[in-house]
């Protein structure tokens, strides 16, 4: 059963500069704001709660988060404010964004936000967002933002799967790319997917492709797909 905590230091450090909060009489079970009441000024800052999070047991070779290599603080639109530097797990399996907070200055303890109020978070070198509406060849979650142009987006649904070798789970990255022309979302998994949607300009995008040794968009860094957009879109401006 999900336990109500209070998220602290890292939430609230925006409004309480170094100030610090102690929660030795606070208990996980007291879900009034009685407690709350006494030690912050409600009329200042908003209150935050998140639950302890459910994560697939995995071990150090194979892991369902997210691979970040420029650390794990990022920022993060939460309940229509803006928080930074917190420290963040995506997990890719769950399809559940973690954030470790720093309790009573002493120790962290990593919990579960309430996912649909989580507008977007920035980590590494990823931009999610999350999208609330079912669409075609889209269902609502957090998607990586690789680019917004005048006539195409591509975005990057990140996730996870889990399958048994040699008697172990491990899991295994099943990124899925959509480019979205005009409203309409269609995932890419290779050139051949790609030129059936930009039929008009399917010489300039094989040769840019070739050139680039681009054979699967799943395989490819952010950069390369950002490019990518950018010189799709160029194409349909410049027709």
């Amino acid at each position: 059963m999900n336990k109500i905590i209070l998220v602290f230091s890292i939430l609230l450090i925006s409004n309480f500069g170094k100030a610090q909060y102690s929660i030795d009489s606070f208990s996980l079970k007291d879900t009034s704001s009685a407690w709350l009441d006494r030690r912050i000024d409600l009329s200042n800052t908003e209150i935050y709660t998140a639950s302890e999070p459910k994560v697939e047991n995995y071990s150090w070779n194979s892991t369902p988060f997210l691979k970040i290599e420029d650390g794990r603080e990022g920022t993060l639109m939460y309940r229509g404010e803006k928080f930074k530097g917190v420290r963040m797990l995506y997990d890719l399996y769950g399809q559940q964004l973690l954030a470790e907070l720093l309790i009573n200055n002493e120790y962290y303890k990593i919990v579960l936000l309430n996912q649909k109020q989580i507008e977007w978070f920035k980590v590494g070198s990823y931009h999610f967002k999350r999208y609330s509406e079912d669409t075609e060849n889209r269902p609502p979650g957090f998607y990586a933002v690789v680019f917004e142009g005048l006539h195409i987006d591509i975005i990057i649904k990140k996730e996870k799967r889990k399958r048994i070798e040699r008697g172990d789970f491990v899991f295994i990255e099943d990124d899925k790319v959509l480019i979205k022309l005009g409203d309409q979302y269609n995932q890419i998994n290779n050139r051949r997917s790609l030129y059936n949607l930009m039929k008009p300009y399917k010489d300039k995008i094989r040769t840019y492709l070739k050139n680039r040794n681009i054979k699967r968009f799943d395989k490819a860094s952010l950069e390369e797909l950002y490019n990518l957009g950018s010189f799709c879109d160029q194409l349909i401006i410049n027709k």
